[in-house]
């Protein structure tokens, strides 16, 4: 495990921060069956978790891209609701790994895939406002690009040189989204996407995390 010095640290959402799956998963059943399409194996709906729920839509059922917009557009209906949205749980640790972070100097932002104003109501709701004011996520029509949101909430930040940043991520769109922006990147394998250090190689992570607490010995 390398160690990396950052004054700035982001973190993607779900899978890193918090456990989303059942409220995700529940949604997209929801919906999956309104469409009368067959419901996937939980493993391929985990895979939903992370990418933009349109483009998941699109390959699992080979819709067109306007099919895969309506589903997703109805999706976000149903999430949208405190029964869904809110079913979601902090990982274990990541609140005293935030507090240590601050208290080390560094400025801490979240950078989602995960609609904006969905990923401010659950993070503020779960208590990571307390801590942040930087809460970035997806456009309305999600066209974004992960690595457009990482830079805009770096650029929020006032990091102007990327190398002094960390971005921190379950999966392979976090890798993509970090690694073109020119931002070291933090793998952990306690989410969705990663299971172990090999699946995290193409992206080369400064380190790999497989709980909230080591992510602090990589970056502190």
């Amino acid at each position: 495990m390398n160690n990396h010095s950052s004054g700035f640290v982001v973190f993607d959402l779900d899978g890193t921060l918090l456990d989303t799956s059942e409220g995700i998963i529940s949604a997209a059943i929801y919906t999956i069956k309104k469409y009368k399409k067959p419901v996937p194996d939980r493993s391929l709906l985990l895979n939903m978790i992370g990418p933009p729920i349109q483009e998941s839509f699109k390959n699992i059922f080979n819709l067109s891209s306007d099919e895969a917009m309506k589903m997703s557009d109805s999706f976000r209906e149903i999430y949208k609701t405190d029964e869904y949205l809110l079913k979601a749980v902090p990982y274990e640790g990541i609140f005293s790994l935030w507090e240590s972070l601050i208290k080390a100097g560094k400025k801490i932002g979240v950078a989602t895939y995960k609609r904006e104003d969905y990923a401010k109501r659950i993070l503020i709701e779960k208590g990571f406002g307390v801590y942040t004011d930087y809460l970035y996520g997806s456009d309305l029509e999600g066209k974004l690009k992960k690595k457009d949101i990482i830079k805009r909430c770096l650029s929020e930040m006032k990091c102007i040189d990327c190398s002094e940043a960390v971005y921190v991520g379950d999966g392979k769109s976090d890798g993509i989204g970090a690694n073109p922006a020119g931002i070291p990147f933090l793998a952990v394998t306690y989410g969705f996407g990663f299971k172990s250090i090999e699946d995290t190689a193409a992206f080369n992570p400064i380190g790999v995390a497989k709980s909230c607490f080591e992510i602090g010995d990589i970056i502190i």
